[in-house]
């Protein structure tokens, strides 16, 4: 069955519920302690942690916090941590005022609020990265900040580098990067793949960054059908003999490495892989059992994306769909 079709309505479907904390052991309660205000009981733990996969992680639940806890930037002196949270969270801000959609249907309102929030987001990120400047999650973030103010690609490429300076694994800023060097977003096809190939050829074996092949090939897939208007394109983009090769070799020498490093940004990891070798899998099968086994590795804790990227209202029972196809195509046996 294609991925691609279109699913009969009936019965409510079961869905799977995504896990915002992506199984880290600590998030929820920092999560939970900062929405009460209490940012005193986590601060000595977040601004300490050195594991900056896990560093992002904990910046990332926080900036989706619908508001931010106050006093703690004030009260920190020379901290780095709380001014990453609420740069994290104040871009989260500014694409909540401007809403998801294309530039066209934004609001005349909502641009001026929206380049204030990227703006204050731009200031606490870069004070962050000199108070901590071994950490690569303030240039990773920035890359957020260069597409929403449109800095140019010479800028993203600029911050890209200084993010994989510190750490060329670093998977937040291997994904990040695509989108500001993307034709929608004043980039280009061309430059997208270059950023996201190089990467592939020059980092080393189990290497996390190949995460740029999955993403650039998705940005690819959408522009056919959100700015092409080429639903054929879209619909057999991912049947290409040649796009399943390279998202299946970028799989095999990083996410189903046995090189792999696992840390907290892990499941996010295998998150995409999963859905781009399942859609692989509409041209060969062999990709599809890939994604078996990936759903196998993430367990419990699934991210939402790209599933609700994908499918906004209907993310969770599209998971367990895909999931359901792909097991069964192990069961049938090998390819």
């Amino acid at each position: 069955m294609p991925l691609f079709g279109r699913s009969k309505r009936g019965a409510a479907a079961p869905a799977i519920n995504f896990d915002p904390y992506y199984g880290h052991p600590q998030a929820r309660w920092i999560a939970e302690r900062c929405q009460a205000g209490d940012w005193r009981a986590v601060h000595e733990l977040c601004e300490s942690e050195s594991d900056w996969h896990a560093r992002h992680r904990l910046a990332d639940v926080i900036g989706d916090l619908p508001q931010f806890p106050s006093g703690w930037v004030e009260q920190t002196g020379g901290a780095s941590f709380p001014l990453l949270a609420r740069g994290v969270f104040r871009i989260r801000e500014a694409w909540r005022v401007r809403g998801n959609g294309r530039a066209e249907g934004v609001s005349a309102t909502a641009w001026r609020p929206f380049g204030d929030w990227l703006r204050d987001a731009q200031r606490d990120l870069l004070t962050a990265a000199e108070r901590r400047p071994a950490d690569p999650n303030p240039w990773a973030y920035l890359l957020l900040v260069s597409m929403g103010l449109s800095l140019g690609t010479d800028v993203a490429l600029e911050w890209y580098g200084e993010a994989t300076a510190r750490d060329a694994d670093f998977q937040p800023a291997h994904m990040r990067i695509i989108d500001p060097v993307a034709k929608k977003w004043g980039g280009s096809h061309e430059l997208m793949f270059e950023v996201a190939r190089r990467a592939d050829a020059t980092l080393p074996e189990g290497s996390p960054g190949r995460v740029a092949i999955v993403r650039a090939h998705a940005e690819r897939h959408l522009y056919h059908l959100a700015f092409d208007n080429d639903e054929a394109a879209a619909q057999n983009y991912y049947r290409d003999p040649a796009v399943g090769a390279e998202i299946g070799a970028a799989a095999q020498r990083s996410v189903l490495s046995p090189l792999l490093p696992v840390n907290a940004e892990t499941p996010a990891l295998r998150s995409q892989f999963t859905l781009a070798l399942a859609l692989a899998g509409d041209g060969d099968r062999r990709y599809r059992l890939m994604a078996a086994y990936l759903f196998d590795a993430l367990g419990d804790s699934v991210p939402d994306y790209p599933w609700t990227s994908r499918w906004p209202q209907t993310g969770g029972q599209q998971y367990l769909r895909i999931r359901t196809l792909c097991q069964r195509e192990r069961e049938a046996g090998p390819a």
